[in-house]
Order: structure tokens, then sequence, then C-alpha cells
């Protein structure tokens, strides 16, 4: 036996001396390979709609009732109690979001410049059927993934105008080293404006809720964009974004309230866009309130982050003397 395998060990130390077990793999990709790849362009889109919040627990992972009267938050180092207790200011703001969104502007921007560099996976002169459907597919699909980012890039500013008034109209990818001495912020009116074209942009450009299979809900529809805007021309016809004298003394009032008059107009519109998104054939009220916090394909609701099954909520919002 030893001598049958003293031959068979040494073979296998010639072998595994002769291959070179320290080669290097490169698993860096170049900032062209992300732009050309068709799934790695997915991947890009995918991550702005990682910038949207979640709802349950936005502000320290407390739910925005915590900061009323309706409920209490028991950890009282959570940045919500700055709301109960009136410690709060433009420094120490806890539903400070303008470095979330403007990172997911930043990640729009970013992808609707690379946009065209996308290789479609298949020759284009390719005759075949399958070659010339999966050329047509992936070219519908690219599309609708640039009306997705300008969705998800409008309703960022939809939730900074709310909390600050008007904010820098950024719609090119500035890096760091960029000369940002030119970028001001854009009235209320040219903000509202910004918001609503982008949102009749996509909706004309996008599928409806139920044009899309079963396995893509959650992504943007021509319904959410028709939603965003009823919520839009809402905001825009309110006595806060139309009557500057809650901020008295301030020295530029277009940052903060609309300079347009027409007050009746803009109700009117308002009024308009929401009964567009009543009379959607896709959704409608659940007979099951319940239902509507249970079920996320529930046909009440419009808009939504979709989660993945976890109990970080109710770990949170346990109960006080739960264990």
């Amino acid at each position: 036996m030893k001598i049958k395998i003293l031959p068979l060990i040494v073979i296998g130390f010639m072998v595994l001396n002769g291959c070179d077990l320290d080669r290097e793999v490169n698993t860096n990709l170049t900032e062209q390979q992300v732009n050309e790849t068709f799934s790695y362009s997915e991947n890009r889109l995918y991550a702005i709609y990682g910038t949207l919040e979640y709802g349950f627990y936005p502000i320290g992972n407390a739910m925005r009732s915590s900061a009323t009267d309706d409920a209490e938050f028991t950890n009282e180092a959570a940045g919500i109690q700055k709301f109960n207790t009136g410690n709060w200011n433009e420094i120490s703001n806890p539903d400070n979001v303008w470095d979330r969104y403007y990172t997911g502007i930043f990640k729009a921007n970013m992808f609707l410049e690379n946009t065209d560099e996308i290789n479609l996976d298949v020759d284009r002169l390719d005759p075949s059927p399958s070659a010339q459907e999966v050329y047509r597919t992936n070219l519908i699909e690219i599309e609708h993934w640039k009306s997705e980012a300008r969705f998800l890039r409008a309703y960022f500013y939809f939730e900074l105008i709310k909390r600050y008034g008007g904010v820098p109209l950024v719609t090119e990818a500035l890096e760091v080293d960029d000369n940002y001495q030119d970028v001001n912020r854009a009235t209320l009116d040219e903000c509202i404006q910004f918001i609503l074209d982008e949102c009749n942009f996509v909706a004309n450009n996008l599928p409806a809720h139920n044009e899309y299979a079963s396995g893509e809900l959650g992504r943007i529809t021509s319904g959410m964009a028709l939603a965003l805007k009823s919520r839009l021309l809402l905001y825009a016809a309110s006595d806060l974004f139309n009557d500057p004298s809650w901020a008295s003394g301030f020295s530029q009032p277009q940052l903060i309230a609309s300079q347009n008059g027409g007050r009746m107009e803009k109700w009117e519109a308002a009024a308009n866009a929401a009964k567009t998104v009543i009379e959607l054939p896709d959704y409608s009220m659940d007979p099951d309130y319940e239902n509507i916090f249970e079920d996320f394909t529930s046909s009440e609701i419009i808009f939504s982050r979709r989660e993945q099954n976890k109990n970080d909520f109710e770990r949170i919002n346990y109960p006080v003397g739960m264990v």
C-alpha cells in the first residue's frame, strides 16, 4: 500500500505545483461596462427606488403620529421627540430629508444621462424573429426605465418642496469637483411647474397598473404619475403655498409662496386632477379596510414601497411593558 500511495502523492504535488493558485481575479467594473450592460442598468434603476423612505417608521424608527398627540414613542432619545418638546430648528430637524432625496436625484440624473449607452443584449441586425422580439422588448423597457426615473426624481422634488419651498432644480449629475456657484434655489412656481411637466410626461409614457405582469407589481405606473399630479396641484392651491404672511419679513417670498394668482383656477385644476385618478379603472375602494394594511395587492393602493418579510415594525412598537 505504501508503494502504491507514494507515486500518487508525488504526482499530486507536481500537478498542484504546476498550477498558478495566486492568479489575480479582477472583480472591478468600469463605468463604461456598467453603463453599457442591460442588467447593470436595471440595477441602477432599482437603486433609485431604494431612496424611497419607509412609510411606517420614517423618523427615528417612529411613526409620524408620534409627533402629534395621537401617539407616544417610548424611546425618549428618538429624534421624533424633538417635535413634542419643541427642541428643533433649521439646524436640528428630525425630519430632514435633504440629503436623502438629493442623493436620489443624483442617482436619477446619473441614470438618465447614461441610458443611451445601454447595450440591448442582442444584435438589432439579426433577422431572426426571436432576436427582433428581444430587441423590441428591451428597447421599450429602456424607455419605461427613463420614465420611471423621471417620476422618482419628480417625487423627490415634491417631497422637498413640501418641506422647504423652492429648491435647486438639478437635472444633471453634478460631481464633487463641479462648480456649484450657479446652482441656486428655484422659485416655488418653477418647482411646481417642473414636477407637473414630469408627471404629465410620465403619465403619457408608462403603462397603467393592470398592464404590468404580476411579478412587476410596485413599478411606477401612469396612475402613480396622475396621483402625484393630483397631490401636487392640491398643495399648489393651498393657503400655505399662496399666502406668505406666515413668514412675514422673509426677503424672497417667491421661494416659499406662489406668485401666480388665480386661486379658483388652481382649486379647479386640483379637483380635475383628483377626479381623473378617481375614475381610473385600476383603483377602487377596498371593501375590507384591514386588508389595505395586510395585502399589497389591495385595489386601494396606488403607490407603495415594498418590503421583505420582517418584524422590525412590530418589535419597535411593542406596547409599554412587553418584553
